[in-house]
């Protein structure tokens, strides 16, 4: 019984890595959610620790990995931020060097042929 438990985490596991590296994050609730049951499970069985080692193991990869796909969430957010303020102004220097900053949100640039 213990060995059927460890395959099926072992599939999840599996399976949530493929999910990480192909960006499907909609499947990773439903993966944990299977993940957590067959180890509920698992708790009533021994495991040797070879079979814990590789668990640990595959559940760390795809820590890892779900770290990794976090901070490609953050970085995008944060060039969206910046390319959204770039379109909401303008900032100029004038011959001094000193900078001017131009809210575009109550002006409009015009342009002229």
């Amino acid at each position: 019984m213990a060995n059927s438990l460890i395959e099926k985490v072992t599939a999840c596991l599996h399976a949530e890595k493929e999910a990480l590296l192909t960006s499907d994050f909609d499947q990773l609730k439903p993966i944990q959610t299977e993940i957590e049951s067959f180890l509920d499970a698992l708790k009533e069985e021994p495991l040797d620790e070879r079979q814990a080692t590789h668990l640990q193991s595959l559940a760390e990869r795809n820590r890892l990995l779900l770290s990794a796909a976090m901070d490609g969430v953050r970085d995008a957010q944060s060039r969206l931020r910046t390319l959204r303020d770039v379109q909401r102004s303008l900032r100029t220097y004038g011959a001094d060097g000193k900078r001017s900053d131009f809210s575009m949100e109550n002006h409009r640039l015009e342009k002229k042929a």
